[in-house]
């Protein structure tokens, strides 16, 4: 007897292995998925350039980081005292223009630098609600707090969305003819909007992200949205908030991930780096203890066997903590 609706395992006929590197871009949801990869030791950058909801600011800071793009000192505004620029996550807002524009110049080198070697792109769609600057009609990818009355609210058309992912996704190719992208949907519930343009705003992106899986090769649609909202559908697998995943969601998710893009070799890695992991956040009751010195010098070996087999594994941190208990 069935008891729930469960979304049907794929296997991708890509896989993901520690000598790909992976840049994540989009919604909160590319943060769980990133961290999952980078606890587990994978080559990862996950959203370089903050949060970003819709698909239009997506594929502009996308255009910035191949293009190696910094803005001018007139893009960058200032409401109450603070410094920002609409194209960028407000961590990089500061008190004086200067700082701001040293902030966005350190994350598009960064993006730029990464995306050269990149393999494998993540973009994560969150919405298809976006704000329009009423001056120039631009859709910003954060507001900054500045009043509603600058802005136009609307849905993005899906001609639009395909429009704009289209361009950067036939640049992207031009120079990384090799790079696999993933499209999924944030689960993240965006009921600020309210619940029924919430629906509609995500059956837009997902009908956009499967329009761009038949327009181009080498781009794969990963059903995070519908693991949550169709398989798991009970709050039990949420936040307090009632919009957020929890993390029994997460695991969900991350195990359909490994199940889909991993190989049996990669998962028995993986497996390896978490024992690492768990041992590393253990905190003895006797720290001097022989037992725990032999658990210490064993992990520092297991790290070293790990990293011979896959030498860009950064295990600074663990072998650091280990190597105080010799």
């Amino acid at each position: 007897m069935n008891l729930f609706t469960g979304v049907p395992q794929i296997k991708s006929q890509v896989s993901i292995g520690y000598e790909d590197n992976i840049l994540l871009l989009g919604s909160c949801f590319s943060v769980v998925l990133g961290k999952w990869l980078d606890e587990r030791k994978f080559n990862v950058n996950y959203n370089p350039f903050g949060t970003v909801y819709n698909p239009v600011s997506i594929s502009k800071l996308l255009d910035c980081a191949l293009k190696n793009q910094k803005p001018g000192r007139e893009e960058v505004l200032e409401q109450n005292g603070v410094f920002y620029h609409f194209d960028f996550h407000s961590d990089v807002s500061a008190l004086n223009p200067e700082e701001v524009l040293l902030n966005i110049e350190n994350r598009v080198s960064s993006a730029f630098s990464f995306l050269q070697k990149t393999t494998f792109l993540c973009i994560t769609l969150g919405t298809s609600i976006v704000y329009r600057r009423k001056d120039n009609n631009e859709v910003v990818a954060n507001c900054h707090k500045v009043p509603a009355t600058y802005f136009d609210k609307n849905f993005l058309t899906i001609e639009e969305m395909v429009s704009s992912l289209s361009d950067i996704i036939t640049k992207l190719r031009e120079k990384l003819p090799q790079l696999t992208i993933l499209f999924t949907v944030s689960p993240v519930r965006h009921i600020k909007d309210g619940l029924i343009e919430n629906n509609r705003s995500k059956s837009r992106l997902i009908e956009v992200a499967h329009i761009m899986t038949e327009k181009f090769t080498n781009i794969i649609y990963f059903p995070s949205y519908e693991i949550v909202t169709d398989q798991l559908r009970d709050y039990r697998f949420y936040e307090k908030d009632l919009i957020h995943p929890n993390e029994m969601a997460h695991q969900e998710i991350t195990d359909y991930f490994s199940n889909t893009f991993l190989s049996e070799n990669t998962k028995s890695t993986v497996q390896k780096t978490e024992k690492i992991r768990s041992a590393y956040h253990h905190r003895p009751q006797f720290e001097t203890h022989i037992d725990y010195k032999r658990m210490c010098t064993a992990q520092l070996e297991q790290i070293k066997n790990l990293q011979i087999e896959n030498p860009s594994m950064d295990f600074k941190k663990e072998m650091e903590y280990f190597s105080k208990y010799i």
